[in-house]
């Protein structure tokens, strides 16, 4: 047998909360900024630290400003599906490693088929665009000891790689014409 290794990209699309997220890092970053100028008034021997107090308040909400450009790495080798983030084109993370063959099971995102599967959950992780389209599918598997729900975006090739190692009645893939 052939080994298999296909990997798609997907980058996040930006969302309202994106934006809410982005004015309350710096409404806070004002408001930490101007705590330290009233202390820094009210005790002059710590003056010195107020420019490095500014600037690590600064910074720190630029990182975590720039943590929400994010894309996710599908990757299938073989018999293992792995997911990870990418943040910032920066540092990655890797949230999902699997076996496909310990799916029980996989429908499109909003289906009722294997109903019976995506119940009693203990967690739902959303590694899709956020736009919920055609390739837009769902499964569920045991990771790390749980039940999790995942959300994802195989594109065909994806899709063709998973199908080779899926147990046969555990999935269905929507028809993309």
């Amino acid at each position: 047998m052939k080994d298999i290794f296909k990997e798609q990209l997907v980058k996040k699309v930006k969302t309202p909360r994106d934006l809410i997220f982005k004015i309350g890092i710096i409404f806070n970053a004002f408001m930490v900024t101007m705590i330290i100028f009233t202390i820094a008034a009210s005790a002059p021997n710590l003056s010195v630290f107020i420019p490095i107090l500014f600037v690590l308040v600064v910074w720190g909400s630029w990182h975590l400003i720039k943590r929400r450009n994010q894309e996710f790495e599908y990757c299938v080798t073989n018999n293992e599906l792995d997911i990870d983030i990418i943040y910032n084109k920066s540092r990655r993370k890797k949230v999902f490693v699997g076996s496909i063959g310990d799916f029980q099971a996989l429908r499109p995102l909003g289906e009722s088929e294997h109903e019976h599967n995506f119940q009693e959950v203990h967690a739902i992780k959303d590694y899709s665009t956020g736009k919920k389209g055609l390739y837009t599918h769902e499964f569920v598997t045991s990771y790390q000891g749980k039940k999790m729900h995942i959300i994802f975006e195989p594109n065909e090739e994806i899709q063709a790689a998973l199908k080779m190692h899926l147990k046969r009645g555990v999935f269905k893939f929507r028809e993309v014409q």
